[in-house]
């Protein structure tokens, strides 16, 4: 796997936001390749009657007056193409033909564990003794609390099947998990 921190810096770098806003058709007032500044429609809050956004070409950002919004090329991706953050990091580096070769591969984390013959991250393990402790609060306090356990347990769940980075959630539940009598 690659370092997505390198793969971030590599993709600002090489992948020019002016091309990006352009293959989105992204109504400028004038070309963007032959300015540092231009004004847009923003693409993202609805009706401009007027620009309200605006590229600049030295830093590779976009700004809206209206959203009070910026983007770099990875976040405009994200958010037109309703993606996250690694699933548009990928699709920028493929559809724009980044050569990523010069990025060393780092080993896989977080480390595995093997429970009853079966390989499951980190994450799961963790998950799945919250769920148990969680159980063991049923009938024991009061009903709105456990209720309020069990939506914040389904909320780490749906993160994780988002594909969000949601160890420090996990933590964050089993602490609190911890603190209840």
């Amino acid at each position: 796997m690659k370092n997505p921190q390198k793969l971030r810096e590599l993709v600002l770098k090489e992948v020019d936001m002016a091309k990006v806003l352009l293959d989105y058709n992204v109504n400028f007032v004038y070309n963007p390749t032959l300015a540092d500044e231009v004004q847009l429609r923003c693409p993202f809050h609805g009706k401009d009657n007027k620009p309200s956004a605006r590229f600049y070409r030295n830093t590779q950002s976009m700004f809206c007056w209206v959203c009070y919004k910026s983007w770099d090329v990875i976040q405009f991706i994200m958010e037109i193409e309703q993606l996250y953050y690694t699933r548009a990091l990928l699709f920028i580096i493929d559809k724009y033909k980044v050569n990523i070769s010069s990025i060393s591969d780092e080993p896989e984390l977080p480390p595995l564990n093997l429970i009853n013959g079966n390989v499951i991250s980190e994450m799961a393990v963790e998950t799945k003794l919250i769920k148990k402790k969680i159980r063991g609060f049923r009938g024991k306090i009061e009903f709105e609390k456990y209720r309020a356990l069990c939506c914040a347990y389904n909320m780490v769940m749906f993160k994780m099947s988002q594909e969000g980075d949601i160890l420090a959630d996990i933590k964050k539940l089993d602490n609190k998990l911890n603190t209840i009598k």
